[in-house]
């Protein structure tokens, strides 16, 4: 099998803020340290550690917490260029590493900072190598994640030193189950540069070596044909998008291949069916749009695969780990509002918009950037407007009336 992983139980994060704790949980469980007893939870132990272990001072004036950053008087915050307020970090990578080699004596975890997406790929690959979970920050400084795998050595991978790589595995705390992302999708949508502050205009990743116990040797090389690096599409003036059935049918050969490549597929894809592609916009970007194809036992989700809407390339995807399990539903907001009709939703933005039937739109596809309420494409939202305004219904049911970013 040409793939290395390394077993992660996945977690959820508790709030917007833990990722950091969240990734720490799966690290600490995968590298066997047995969970406290609760109350209170572990993720909550570990935020209150990390709030110990920051080793900054939070300037007097950097002004109130935020739901995706809480305040505490040892918290890192960063002023970025021509802005006078002060952006603070829930779980900073010095904090992250810290908590980590506190809490076990099995590896030992370090803080790796460059220019290059291959130099932090290869520092997570190695740490695989070593049957150890990588760390990376993704999407500039909004996310942690835990990296757990990575597919090697079969056709169209791209070179890089001491091995040749087709895709990633990782564990995202957002988002349940298995996710898979190709190398281009991989360096290009996740591996992006800190925006500002002391790792300003780098990649950061948590690299690891044993304490104790020697690396176990690498999976052996396998067969794969469709998992690889494609060339981008380049849009033109004259934009199509594939169609839903074509969509359909470029995840059924990227499911094909998945289950070729390694038996950790088979619970979420073997003898499964792709149901109806959805469509979705994203917002941060002038002219893109991919299809999540779910796949499906009976009325369960158990996979679902993410194909570009122009090219038609599979580009990431997230399973359930173990047959019998199912992916959360996603939940459409007008059937969700049904019993709220005569009040206003809790969210700012509408408190004074009062609901009625066949008052509250919807746009026609999904919508998805990177922000703090969703660092996973898989996780985008409907956009509904009440009014003049727009709330951000994520499709676990969770509404928002704006999205935000900063630091993990």
């Amino acid at each position: 099998m040409a793939e290395v992983t390394v077993p992660v139980t996945w977690v959820e994060q508790e709030t917007l803020y833990s990722c950091g704790p969240a990734v720490a949980q799966m690290t600490l469980r995968a590298l066997g340290v047995v969970p406290p007893p609760t109350p209170p939870t572990w993720q909550e132990r570990l935020w209150t550690i990390v709030q110990t272990v920051t080793n900054e001072t939070r300037p007097s004036n950097a002004g109130p917490g935020t739901p995706s950053a809480p305040s505490f008087p040892e918290q890192l915050c960063e002023k970025c260029a021509n802005t006078t307020s002060y952006t603070c970090w829930a779980t900073s990578p010095g904090a992250l590493e810290r908590l980590l080699n506190g809490q076990q004596g099995v590896a030992s975890y370090a803080v790796r900072t460059t220019g290059s997406d291959s130099d932090a790929t290869i520092a997570l690959l190695d740490t695989l190598d070593r049957g150890l979970p990588g760390i990376a920050l993704v999407r500039g400084w909004q996310h942690w994640v835990v990296v757990d795998g990575y597919t090697h050595s079969l056709p169209d991978a791209w070179p890089l030193p001491g091995r040749n790589l087709n895709g990633v595995y990782f564990r995202n705390p957002q988002v349940q189950g298995v996710h898979y992302v190709v190398w281009d999708v991989w360096k290009d949508d996740y591996l992006n540069f800190v925006p500002c502050g002391q790792y300003a205009n780098t990649i950061v990743v948590l690299d690891s070596h044993r304490v104790a116990a020697p690396p176990p040797p690498p999976s052996a090389p396998g067969n794969l044909r469709i998992l690889g690096r494609d060339v981008y599409f380049l849009r033109k003036e004259a934009y199509r998008m594939i169609p839903p059935d074509s969509a359909r049918s470029s995840a059924q050969s990227a499911a094909a291949a998945l289950l070729h490549a390694s038996a950790r597929w088979r619970a979420a894809l073997e003898a499964k069916e792709p149901d109806t592609p959805l469509l979705v916009q994203r917002l941060d970007r002038y002219d893109e749009y991919y299809y999540i194809v779910p796949f499906k036992r009976a009325a369960a989700e158990t996979a679902r695969l993410m194909i570009d809407a122009a090219s038609g390339r599979f580009m990431e995807a997230s399973a359930i780990d173990n047959e019998g399990e199912s992916l959360p539903p996603y939940h459409p907001p007008l059937a969700g509002l049904d019993g709220q009709y005569g009040r206003a939703l809790d969210l700012k933005s509408v408190r004074n918009r009062v609901l009625r039937p066949g008052t509250i739109g919807q746009h026609p596809v999904l919508a998805w950037r990177p922000c703090k309420e969703s660092t996973s494409p898989l996780l985008p939202f409907y956009l509904v407007t009440i009014g003049d305004r727009i709330v951000y219904w994520r499709v676990d049911g969770k509404a928002f009336d704006e999205l935000t970013d900063g630091p993990a």
